[in-house]
């Protein structure tokens, strides 16, 4: 989840995903109302949630972020720098089992399109 949340918040900033510390503020991001608002909408669709512009003050880094979307959907989110249990074992940039099926419950739902979905999915060359 939490590398999910950090490649979406690089493409919301127009930047790379390593310049997206996780424990940093998103404030100290750059990440400003307008833009918190799509990150949000973001995080709603792909979770199924329906959140406020304001999670992003009451949790803010994209770590504490990841802890709250995962006590409220019930997913298991590694401690920061662990190693979350991914479909397929492989590490690097593999998907974990949990937010695999936060995308398939979004599309299922019809919060996001599968192309949506793709996106979000690590590429593979």
């Amino acid at each position: 989840m939490l590398g999910t949340l950090r490649e979406q918040l690089a493409e919301t900033l127009y930047c790379d995903i390593h310049d997206i510390d996780t424990a940093a503020s998103f404030n100290s991001l750059g990440l400003d109302s307008i833009l918190g608002a799509e990150f949000v909408a973001f995080v709603n669709n792909a979770y199924g949630l329906k959140e406020k512009a304001g999670v992003l003050y009451d949790h803010p880094s994209l770590e504490a972020l990841a802890a709250h979307i995962a006590a409220r959907t019930g997913t298991a989110e590694p401690a920061a720098g662990g190693a979350p249990a991914t479909a397929g074992g492989a590490a690097g940039g593999a998907v974990s089992t949990a937010e695999l099926d936060a995308l398939l419950a979004a599309v299922r739902d019809n919060r996001l399109t599968v192309e949506q979905a793709l996106q979000l999915l690590p590429q593979h060359g």
